[in-house]
């Protein structure tokens, strides 16, 4: 029985097929970072994120860069990360199998660091949450947004999340869900990839040759800032498309949305014959590869997931900015919905937190009475508040006493 690869062999097998599985495409992924770069103009985000950007870049120009540097590094700044993280091949990726019903970190297909977990390090270390068992890697902030901005587009893309398991049933290459399969050996198809279209695998195909049509059907070319645009004008975000909880969690929701979109993808493939490649270098694994047929108005089908899907990527890694460093309260009553948003132990009479934030409040009107000119007082004074409780987690701050 094979499962998804792992460690060494991930990361030479991803060699592989690196020239036909790099997420979407380069126009794919400039098209998430155009709308990104569109979606904080003007807030804190944007400021916080030129000081990690160098001059010249912008999250449209870094969205390709965690691909581009798969090839090997080509500056010093691209060595750095690729010497503390040499398995960022297989960080662009997670084969859950497409019937599983959600993200499990534990589930067939999924690792410590696939695209999952190492965005959502991403997003701690951002927001300077990372503990370094979180980040054994040591990304910096720098590093942290540009896989954040790359990461985003694989998460939107459904066969980075989604993968098919295959075995022999009555002689014939049949789809299975390989939890509590007893039916014998069965192979990954490592994210479509092995799903051979001619020269190239389907994989590719909505990677590229599938955004490059819904790219040229709504704006008559390939263009990524002109559909970018185009996006942004007929595709408006809807509620469903905000993470809900902190924003650590929300990957797992982005993933298991994917995930569903997989599933669809997967609808009325036909599989012929199996072949096998051998290992080309050493510890690299052999694997299998099936032809495959696409049924009627598969690329219509796609095209009305790639539309969307683009859209959130873009949109959702603005918000996530925009959740990370948060504009500044307009007012006193905006600072204080804010601060309860930020830690909801403040509102409960009694917590912790709720102690030392009004032990300080009573201090500060004696000793400091200019802290409460700035309209961000209820914020500030939250923030530290629980600053100086570093040993009391979240769940504890609401429900522990003083």
């Amino acid at each position: 029985m094979r499962f998804p690869l792992r460690g060494a062999a991930a990361l030479l097998a991803f060699v592989w097929s690196a020239a036909t599985a790099l997420g979407w495409s380069a126009d794919g992924h400039a098209v998430t970072g155009w709308l990104a770069d569109r979606g904080i103009e003007g807030s804190r985000a944007e400021v916080e994120v030129k000081k990690l950007l160098r001059p010249g870049e912008n999250l449209e120009r870094m969205s390709t860069w965690a691909d581009r540097i798969k090839g090997g590094a080509f500056d010093a700044d691209a060595r750095e990360y690729l010497e503390a993280n040499p398995e960022h091949a297989t960080y662009h990726y997670v084969n859950l199998p497409f019937q599983a019903k959600g993200y499990a970190p534990d589930g067939i297909g999924a690792r410590p660091e696939d695209l999952v977990q190492i965005t959502i390090r991403c997003i701690k270390i951002l927001r300077g949450k990372a503990t370094p068992e979180e980040n054994p890697t040591k990304i910096s902030p720098r590093h942290a947004l540009v896989i954040l901005m790359h990461s985003m587009g694989d998460l939107a893309q459904p066969f980075h999340v989604g993968c098919s398991y295959i075995a022999e049933v009555d002689g014939k290459p049949t789809f299975i869900d390989p939890v509590g399969w007893t039916g014998g050996t069965y192979h990954d198809d490592w994210g479509g990839n092995g799903l051979l279209l001619g020269p190239s695998n389907l994989h590719s195909y909505w990677d590229q040759t599938f955004v490059q049509k819904a790219m040229q059907r709504a704006t008559g070319g390939l263009n990524s800032q002109i559909y970018g645009a185009w996006l942004q004008k007929n595709l408006a975000p809807q509620e469903a498309w905000r993470g809900k909880g902190e924003p650590e969690t929300w990957p797992i929701q982005w993933a298991d949305e994917s995930l569903a979109l997989s599933r669809v993808a997967h609808e009325g493939l036909r599989l012929g014959v199996r072949h096998e490649r051998p290992a080309r270098r050493a510890g690299e694994e052999a694997r299998s590869t099936w032809d495959v047929q696409l049924p009627t108005g598969y690329d219509q089908r796609a095209i009305e997931i790639i539309h969307p899907q683009l859209a959130k990527a873009g949109w959702r890694m603005a918000q996530l900015l925009r959740a990370i460093w948060p504009d500044p309260p307009a007012n006193e009553a905006e600072a204080r919905q804010q601060a309860l948003k930020k830690f909801p132990a403040l509102g409960e009479k009694g917590s912790v937190l709720n102690a030392e934030f009004v032990a300080r409040h009573n201090r500060y009107r004696k000793e400091k009475p200019a802290f409460f000119k700035d309209v961000s007082w209820p914020l500030l004074l939250a923030e530290e508040a629980a600053a100086a409780l570093p040993a009391a987690k979240p769940a504890e701050l609401e429900n522990k006493k003083p």
